[in-house]
């Protein structure tokens, strides 16, 4: 069996001849070291769950490793996304416009991370505007200790290739959790995925359909289960405690193994640890230009392309917009990130048809089908076929929503 690690990392026990050793048929982190749990936080309009992703992950891991050698429990941290956000930057790692965890967990191996009492969360109304944060770390915010920076001994990527089927990263997915702690995974996420746990308090997620994808969304990945003869994930996402399967408690959620549009087909990241007294260092790293300098891996294909969370929830019912609006010959929906909780920001572009002279843009935001919706009206002037018209809105939204374009000849 052959597997895409980075770095030229092989860990022995994923070397092809070795035997596949039995893991049980259930398997949370959260029963099985109750003594350190991150809690489950909230990215809000930010499109940073990479960086929350990895951050839980440093987390569990570097407790757990410290654990298995006997260290003292200072390893129970909570890292900090923010300083994510402002430090580790690349052609992959855009703030709050989305980031591969790949290239996140190598900028920590490379560069560190610090604490979230040292680099507190404030992305969480950014949008996509996290340029002005400084990658500067020399005194903490929420605490008199020391600033601290931590690392890595190196990142584990493991991938669906021509050698590695999806039941495969499955298992090997268990073997990780099991034995060094909780994985970084992503999927591409469908429209019904934002309202199913509400519909479904108690259900597992079986995966969309191709239709209605809105693009990748970064979780953790720490367990396992089977519920009436259907095998699940358990999943940790970061749209806070309001959201979620009530049975698994809120913030977390069931996936099924396998499923269509499934978290094995986009593999699974994270980062070990040799000796962890080795990866901290007191002095802190302060780059005043906000650019960890990364250098992307080569040879390494970005399966999960997290970028593409810019587009998450707010797409709704756009895809339909080319049947309901006169006169539109095409349509793109550039830079959208949700989070259905609390609210979005998004831009919409239209290709009009020249013909016409002038057009009112309405966007009708639908806060659920018991409310009344609120419209918008933005007018412009229509473009040559080559131009593109611009508008732009945002606003609060709770729950389910659809958005719908309306384009009227003036």
């Amino acid at each position: 069996m052959k597997l895409s690690i980075v770095a030229v990392v092989l860990i022995a026990s994923f070397v092809v001849g070795i035997n596949r050793f039995t893991v049980p048929e259930s398997y949370d982190f959260r029963t099985n070291h109750p003594d350190w749990v991150p809690p489950i936080r909230n990215q809000g309009l930010c499109g940073s769950c990479w960086a929350f992703s990895t951050s839980y992950v440093y987390s569990t891991r570097l407790y757990l490793s410290a654990k298995q050698q006997g260290a003292p429990n200072v390893y129970k941290q909570i890292f900090s996304p923010q300083h994510q956000i402002n430090c580790h930057r690349s052609q992959y790692l855009n703030g709050c416009s989305g980031g591969v965890i790949q290239d996140a967990f190598e900028s920590i191996q490379e560069f560190g991370t610090t604490t979230d009492t040292c680099v507190p969360y404030k992305s969480s109304k950014d949008y996509f505007d996290v340029r002005r944060h400084k990658c500067t770390v020399t005194t903490c915010k929420r605490s008199t200790d020391p600033v601290k920076m931590y690392y890595g001994s190196r990142t584990i990527r493991v991938e669906v290739d021509d050698n590695n089927t999806a039941e495969d990263i499955a298992y090997l997915m268990k073997r990780q959790i099991l034995t060094q702690g909780p994985v970084s995974t992503s999927f591409r996420i469908g429209i019904d995925f934002l309202t199913f746990f509400k519909k479904n308090p108690k259900g597992i997620y079986k995966g969309s359909s191709t239709k209605g994808r809105l693009g990748s969304h970064a979780i953790v990945t720490l367990g396992w289960g089977v519920e009436n003869g259907v095998e699940y994930w358990i999943c940790a996402n970061s749209w806070g405690t309001s959201w979620g399967n009530q049975v698994t408690t809120l913030g977390y959620f069931k996936f099924k193994v396998l499923a269509p549009n499934g978290i094995e087909k986009g593999g699974f990241t994270a980062i070990s640890f040799d000796k962890p007294d080795s990866y901290i260092k007191p002095s802190p790293i302060a780059r005043e230009d906000g650019s960890s300098k990364k250098k992307t891996t080569s040879g390494v294909v970005k399966i999960d392309s997290t970028s593409e969370e810019a587009k998450l929830a707010a797409a709704f019912a756009f895809e339909s917009v080319k049947s309901k609006v006169p006169k539109v010959t095409s349509y793109t929906i550039q830079e959208i990130h949700s989070q259905p909780v609390e609210g979005f920001n998004f831009f919409v572009l239209l290709n009009v048809d020249a013909r016409e002279s002038k057009y009112n843009l309405f966007v009708s935001i639908h806060y659920s089908p018991d409310l009344v919706p609120t419209m918008t009206n933005f007018k412009f002037m229509a473009p040559s076929a080559s131009q593109t018209c611009k508008s732009a809105v945002g606003t609060p939204l709770v729950g389910a929503a659809r958005c719908m374009v309306e384009v009227v000849n003036k």
